[in-house]
């Protein structure tokens, strides 16, 4: 179980999400300034499914993922999840797959400048 502050951002976790979906993996999303005392994090769902470039983010094993031979970050599942649903933190994106994240979320959200 993780307690307030221990969720950093581009971590990837092990989360118990509501069914059907269920234990999963996924990337916090939230700044870690802002999540620090805050009991909830947003987070973006990861697949072993390739989607469209715009949407699914493919990323390394550095991210701790062995469960599939290759790995993405859909960027248009997002969900605000308890830190207390993040279970065990399996890796670290590398600083260019977060911001291809952080791009494609923008894109998705409609926040591009």
């Amino acid at each position: 179980m993780v307690t307030a502050g221990t969720a950093l951002r581009g971590e990837v976790w092990v989360c118990a999400l509501p069914q059907p979906v269920g234990p999963h993996p996924v990337v916090v999303l939230t700044v870690n300034r802002i999540a620090e005392p805050l009991t909830w994090v947003n987070v973006a769902l990861v697949t072993d499914t390739s989607g469209p470039q715009a949407t699914h983010v493919p990323i390394g094993p550095d991210a701790g993922l062995t469960k599939y031979d290759e790995s993405y970050v859909h960027c248009a599942d997002l969900h605000t999840v308890a830190k207390a649903r993040l279970r065990r933190r399996l890796g670290l994106l590398a600083p260019a797959e977060l911001r291809r994240v952080e791009d494609a979320v923008r894109l998705i959200l409609g926040l591009q400048h």
